[in-house]
């Protein structure tokens, strides 16, 4: 959703005065010994020190947020009141209310507050950011933890005892992908080569920059004290890919940065201790996302320097640009039987295709001429395969097609593409792949995730 802030000014105190008449708003922010209603005219024509806005999702306007700058309300104050009277230049505070009902406890004060101390950090300069939730008010002391708020000290500011929150930034920053910081990032992702191979290949196929490919995609660093400790990039399609240096948990920090994206974030494909807590927190943000897909697949390795070439006895070939068609409806047949179908604009995916049959990608068995059992690359980097979108027809299958095709595609990543190593991932319960590749002579590795998610209309 897009979030904007805009100017509290005299045409908003209407629906401003029925928000305030709302109990969330009113128990809150009216108490006795709190401000009234008529100091909210002083903002509106300025003081100095307080700035006030709207708040609006997708033009909607639904709630009210301010920030003050302390120093200045110091100076210029001639009773100064409340908590934070002795603070620095370059300290702010900020309030928020949500005013429509229908946008409470769905994640949107969190986007909010991140959303706008992004904005108190540029446009205002902020060097100190705090707030002083009631420390009754757990709903939003829990808001502001995640955005970054930090429990410091408990006050009573002569109305009630409230919790001291200070926002902390930890010199984190997020850039985008360019010459000062490629060569950190690509050495965080050759570290973790077997689980960084998603971003490894859109980097070596589409780029750093998104374009009109599916996969394509802008990508991100996450930056601490001048060292890239996370890549990330959200596909066109909604996907988002990271890798991270697992020391610390950056799962806000990313996620936050793409919600500011205009692209719909519908899904994590990572390492699965990286992608769980993403998606987690990503479920928590978005409550209109719902889950349908939660895989943790187990990730093999096979090294193919000691393959035996073994000719096979089906007829097993490269696909060809005419066997679209057929290779559609069974790569369709595949990701929903996996729960991983995602809506992919036809014309995008046949010229994929088409680059995918010229790469030499794509392979199938065919049996009387008809494709029953396809495998492909579905990534290629750094002498490195990864082997997706295997399926065999179910009428077909415990037949011994599907390993006779994924070794010939072993042969052909060894012989033709010149490979070391291959990777590919199943689900735990998928027991008869699990078989399968390990007769093969593959070995557990780890954990990935594919999760994924759609919006509700």
């Amino acid at each position: 959703m897009k979030r904007v802030f805009k100017p509290f000014a005299k045409e908003d105190m209407p629906l401003f005065l029925s928000w305030a008449k709302k109990p969330q708003v009113r128990d809150t922010w009216f108490q006795e010994g709190y401000e009234a209603i008529n100091k909210y005219y002083e903002k509106i024509e300025g003081n100095g020190y307080d700035y006030a806005y709207i708040i609006y999702l997708d033009e909607k306007p639904i709630g009210y947020i301010q920030t003050s700058d302390l120093y200045a309300y110091r100076k210029k104050c001639k009773n100064p009141k409340g908590v934070f009277t002795h603070e620095a230049q370059g300290t702010f505070c900020l309030d928020i209310f949500i005013g429509e009902e229908d946008y409470l406890d769905k994640g949107y004060g969190t986007q909010i507050v991140t959303a706008f101390v992004d904005k108190l950090l540029k446009e205002f300069k902020a060097k100190k950011i705090l707030i002083d939730p009631a420390s009754s008010n757990k709903r939003a002391i829990r808001c502001y933890e995640k955005a970054g708020f930090k429990i410091i000290r408990k006050e009573n500011d002569g109305v009630a005892e409230c919790c001291i929150m200070e926002y902390i930034n930890n010199s984190f920053e997020v850039v985008k992908w360019s010459n000062q910081v490629e060569k950190q990032a690509m050495a965080l992702l050759n570290q973790y080569e077997d689980t960084s191979f998603f971003l490894l290949s859109n980097l070596n196929t589409y780029g750093p920059k998104l374009g009109e490919e599916t996969y394509s995609a802008d990508f991100k660093c996450l930056v601490k004290n001048k060292k890239v400790v996370a890549v990330f990039a959200l596909t066109k399609i909604g996907n988002l890919l990271l890798q991270t240096d697992h020391l610390q948990d950056y799962s806000s920090l990313i996620v936050n940065e793409c919600l500011k994206d205009s692209l719909q974030l519908k899904g994590v494909v990572a390492d699965w201790g990286l992608a769980k807590p993403v998606w987690d927190y990503v479920k928590e943000q978005l409550f209109q996302l719902k889950e349908t897909a939660y895989q943790k697949d187990i990730l093999f390795k096979i090294l193919l320097n000691d393959l035996p070439v073994q000719k096979s006895t089906f007829d097993i070939c490269y696909l060809k640009a005419d066997d679209y068609e057929a290779w559609n409806l069974l790569n369709n047949h595949f990701l929903h039987e996996r729960g991983l179908y995602q809506a992919e604009d036809e014309n995008l995916k046949h010229r994929r295709f088409i680059q995918d049959t010229e790469a030499k990608y794509l392979m199938g068995l065919f049996m009387h001429g008809k494709i029953i059992s396809m495998a492909a690359y579905t990534a290629y980097v750094n002498k490195t395969g990864v082997i997706g979108g295997v399926y065999t027809l179910p009428e077909k299958r415990r037949q011994g097609y599907s390993q006779a095709l994924i070794y010939q595609l072993l042969l052909d990543g060894k012989i033709n593409k010149k490979m070391d190593k291959v990777i590919l991932f199943t689900g735990e319960d998928n027991i008869p792949a699990v078989k399968l590749y390990e007769g093969l002579g593959f070995e557990r590795i780890g954990y990935f995730g594919l999760l994924f998610g759609e919006y509700e209309t």
